[in-house]
């Protein structure tokens, strides 16, 4: 019985120490003070599966727009609780050459997300972040993906003009977007 149970703790400290967790607002803004870009950064181009419409999607298909780039899994509560925020964004500002793109941080699989985006009614491309991708996002953002929720805004040239961490109001997004739009 021991042994389980120095098994699970130990399995249970490998998984904390290596995911991402949930972030809290006061956590959220120490880290997000110090992932504030001085420069002004590309996003990396990446390219995946649209899980909403299962078609391939790119960073080229949004050329020009401005983007909520929003790092998410199912499992975290502050990032359910942006979801409803970000689809009415998607909806009232879609024909403004705006999108929001779900990157998914699940390790559970792509049917487990695919699930998840029809019971939330999702409106936005949401890709499978893989380990690669993930990397080539945190060159570009200058330091580790901290936890989730993390929201970056990237203007039309595609570069990185600010890094939420943790939960925010949507009043927060739209101030950025609109901003930029």
């Amino acid at each position: 019985m021991r042994f389980y149970f120095a098994v699970l703790l130990l399995l249970a400290f490998v998984i904390t120490a290596f995911l991402p967790g949930c972030i809290n607002e006061k956590a959220g803004k120490k880290q997000e003070e110090a992932a504030a870009p001085q420069d002004l950064v590309s996003v990396p181009m990446f390219q995946g599966k649209n899980l909403l419409d299962d078609k391939d999607i790119s960073l080229e298909d949004f050329k020009g727009h401005v983007l909520i780039i929003n790092f998410w899994a199912t499992w975290c509560g502050p990032c359910r609780k942006e979801i409803p925020g970000f689809i009415e964004l998607q909806d009232k500002y879609k024909d403004k050459k705006f999108s929001v793109i779900g990157m998914s941080m699940d390790m559970t699989g792509e049917s487990v997300v695919k699930n998840f985006i029809n019971a939330y009614n999702m409106n936005y491309p949401i890709i499978m972040l893989g380990k690669e991708l993930q990397k080539d996002f945190e060159k570009a953002m200058g330091q580790r993906i901290p936890g989730i929720p993390i929201s970056l805004i990237v203007n039309r040239d595609g570069k990185i003009a600010k890094i939420h961490v943790a939960l925010k109001p949507m009043s927060v997004f739209e101030k950025d977007i609109q901003g930029l739009l």
